[in-house]
């Protein structure tokens, strides 16, 4: 069991075929991130779970109990360590508003679970942009990667 409050040992960035807890259009975004960006990752987390439980009822089963308090805490797809910053990870097809709140919640909860890894900056990796939402991600300091996806590149 790892200490609260540490990480454990990080992973390589590698290619493979599914990611713990990543959807599979999510999978695919990342493996693209990973083939054009995964040199620069020191290390990695996946599925870092963050934040508190939902209040399950006391009558309920322990065993039940334990496993629902813990499926229900957040989950960060992706913490990568790069140039000495640790970049929490929001992997999504379409990186929109959605995607925003996410990285700027995961990011207090991270700093708050976590305090040892600093500094740190929130990022959505995606294969589509929703051109709305950029300033607002400059204004609220979240960085956005786009891949590009084999269908989309020049044949």
């Amino acid at each position: 069991m790892i200490p609260a409050g540490t990480l454990g040992p990080g992973v390589k960035a590698e290619l493979a075929t599914s990611y713990p807890h990543m959807l599979a259009e999510d999978t695919v975004v990342w493996r693209q991130y990973v083939r054009e960006r995964g040199r620069f990752i020191k290390a990695c987390w996946y599925d870092v779970h963050v934040g508190e439980s939902v209040p399950v009822p006391n009558d309920l089963p322990p065993e039940i109990q334990t496993v629902s308090l813990a499926v229900t805490r957040k989950r960060i797809d992706v913490i990568a360590l790069m140039g000495g910053v640790y970049h929490i990870i929001e992997v999504k097809p379409w990186g929109g508003y959605v995607a925003l709140g996410q990285c700027l919640v995961y990011q207090r909860l991270f700093r708050a679970e976590y305090p040892r890894f600093r500094p740190t900056l929130p990022l959505i990796v995606c294969s589509a942009l929703d051109e709305d939402c950029l300033d607002e991600f400059q204004f609220r300091r979240v960085g956005y990667y786009r891949v590009t996806l084999a269908s989309e590149g020049a044949g």
